[in-house]
C-alpha cells in the first residue's frame, strides 16, 4: 500500500519582493519537510508574487527570479517542491518548477492564459503544450496551473488519461462574492470526470485591489470535497496549531499548521487486482511526458 504526503502551503507573497518571497518559500519547504511531507506545493508565481504584470518585461527581473529559483532548488534536500515562477526560454512562461532533492527536474508551462477581468496573461506569456506526469514516492502525480484546471479538455484530462493518480493544481485566484462556490463546483466536476483526486493550493493576501482568499481544497476521485484549508479571514485571524488530525475520508486524512494543510493519501487501489490499474494505464496520452523522481 502506497502513501503520499502532500503539503499545501497557501502563503502570502508580495509582487516584486524576490528576496522576501524566496525566504518565505524556503521556510515553508523546511516546515513541510519537518511535517514528513513527500511533496510541498506553493502557489502560482510564488517567487515573483502575482500578478507581476510589466515587471516581467524587464530582463533583469526575470533573470533575478531565475536566480531566486536556484536558491529554492538548493533548499529541497529530502523533499519534492512545486513552485510557481516565470520561466524564460526564447520567450517567457507562467511556470511551475518541479524540484526534487536539490534537483530541478522539470519546468511545467501553463497552457491556458486568462485574458479577461483582472487577468492579462496572454499579453505577457507564451502558452505551454506538455502535460507531464511525475512518479513521486511511487505515485504518478500530474501538475498544472490555475486556469488549466477550468477546461474540460485541458491538461488534467490528459494527465489522468496518462495514468496520474493525483493532480496538483497551483493557483493565484482572486476572491469575489460567490467565487468559492464556483471553484468547488468546477473542481468537483473535474475530479469526477477524470476519476482522479485533485489538490488545489491557492495564494492568500492582497495585491493592490486584488484579494487572494486561500481556501485550498482537496477532492477525491468521485468529486467529493474532503478538505478545505482556511480562507483569508481565518489566516489573518486565529488558526489551529499544527499537529491536529481532523478527519479521515476515503483514504485521505489531513491536518493543519499555520497557512498549511498536510494531506496524507493512502492509495487504496494498490491492493486491487492489476487488471483494474492496467485498464486505466492503457489510455495513455500521446502528449503526456512521464518523469521518475524517485530514482527507480
Amino acid at each position: 500500500m502506497r502513501t503520499l504526503r502532500v503539503a499545501l502551503a497557501q502563503v502570502n507573497t508580495t509582487v516584486g519582493d524576490l528576496p522576501g518571497n524566496t525566504a518565505k518559500i524556503i521556510e515553508w519547504i523546511g516546515r513541510a519537510r519537518d511535517f514528513g511531507a513527500d511533496i510541498v506545493a506553493l502557489p502560482e508565481m510564488a517567487i515573483t508574487g502575482y500578478p507581476p504584470e510589466d515587471l516581467v518585461l524587464r530582463r533583469s527581473f526575470v533573470e533575478d527570479n531565475l536566480a531566486a529559483l536556484d536558491e529554492v532548488v538548493r533548499a529541497t534536500k529530502g523533499i519534492t517542491a512545486i513552485v510557481g515562477f516565470v520561466d524564460a526560454n526564447h520567450d517567457i512562461y507562467n511556470a511551475a518548477a518541479i524540484i526534487s532533492d536539490g534537483r530541478l527536474v522539470h519546468r511545467y508551462h501553463k497552457q491556458f492564459l486568462p485574458n479577461y477581468g483582472v487577468f492579462d496573461e496572454d499579453r505577457y506569456f507564451q502558452r505551454g503544450y506538455e502535460s507531464p506526469v511525475f512518479v513521486i514516492a511511487g505515485v504518478d502525480v500530474g501538475v498544472n496551473i490555475c486556469e488549466d484546471i477550468w477546461y474540460t479538455e485541458g491538461p488534467t484530462r490528459e494527465q489522468a488519461h496518462a495514468g496520474a493518480d493525483v493532480i496538483i493544481n497551483i493557483n493565484a485566484s482572486p476572491y469575489y462574492a460567490g467565487r468559492l462556490r464556483e471553484r468547488e463546483i468546477m473542481l468537483a466536476t473535474r475530479a469526477a470526470d477524470a476519476s482522479v483526486p485533485l489538490l488545489y493550493v491557492n495564494l492568500v493576501g492582497g495585491q493592490d485591489e486584488l484579494v487572494f482568499d486561500g481556501a485550498s481544497l482537496l477532492f477525491d476521485e468521485s468529486g467529493h470535497l474532503v478538505a478545505r484549508a482556511h480562507d483569508v479571514a481565518d489566516v489573518f485571524g486565529q488558526v489551529p496549531h499544527s499537529g491536529r488530525y481532523s478527519r479521515c475520508v476515503g483514504g485521505w486524512e489531513h491536518r493543519y499548521g499555520r497557512d498549511m494543510a498536510v494531506i496524507h493519501h493512502v492509495d487504496m487501489r494498490a491492493d486491487l487486482a492489476p487488471a483494474y490499474r492496467g485498464r486505466r494505464r492503457e489510455r495513455r496520452s500521446r502528449i503526456a511526458v512521464h518523469w521518475r523522481l524517485d530514482g527507480e
